[in-house]
């Protein structure tokens, strides 16, 4: 638990003198993408030789999943508690701005409880040799998805619609994932 959102931000960022919530995020992701590389890793079976190992496959995609989704539900919960100590220290000075980003962040926070699901896909099916399927899932949610969300939920719902868009480009990822998942698991036998 971050009992000090400054002296948190401190240990995260070193001595940057700036930060961003954007660079927070960014920070928490990489911090659990390597926790899952290292995961991964740990498992000492060689990335080529996945495939070929049917129930350590399957226990290392239920493990992952199970950690990844822990993960995120831990991120989204700690970021919902830090929500108004990190908004004060960029917007302390003006309480109605305040209020809006406290109200944003929590909205784009949502994501982080799939978000690791989805680049962990990228990644399983990197090792097992499809890069096809990897870069679709990478591309289509860091690009394609994000992008479509971006332009398209403000024209729907108005301006506050820009900050359902990591969320609604993070679920988009999500069901393509799954969708990946459940279609070639006969092919890989992780299921």
């Amino acid at each position: 638990k971050v009992s000090d959102a400054a002296t948190f931000l401190k240990e995260v960022f070193g001595t940057a003198e700036l930060f961003t919530v954007e660079g927070v995020e960014g920070q928490i992701k990489r911090t659990l993408v390597s926790g899952l590389s290292d995961a991964i890793a740990e498992s000492k079976i060689p990335a080529l030789d996945l495939a070929a190992n049917y129930d350590e496959l399957k226990n290392m995609l239920k493990k992952s999943v199970f950690l990844m989704f822990a993960a995120g539900l831990t991120l989204f919960i700690n970021a919902e508690c830090l929500a108004v100590p990190l908004a004060k220290l960029f917007v302390g000075y003006d309480e109605e701005l305040l209020e809006l980003t406290v109200s944003c962040f929590r909205i784009s926070v949502l994501g982080y409880i799939i978000t690791g699901f989805n680049i962990f896909s990228s990644s399983f099916f990197t090792a097992l040799n499809n890069g096809l399927i990897s870069a679709l899932i990478s591309f289509l949610r860091t690009f394609v998805f994000k992008l479509s969300a971006v332009l398209l939920l403000p024209v729907l719902f108005g301006i506050g619609g820009i900050w359902w868009a990591e969320v609604v480009a993070e679920i988009a990822a999500f069901i393509l994932s799954v969708s990946f998942l459940f279609a070639k698991r006969n092919k890989y036998h992780y299921m």
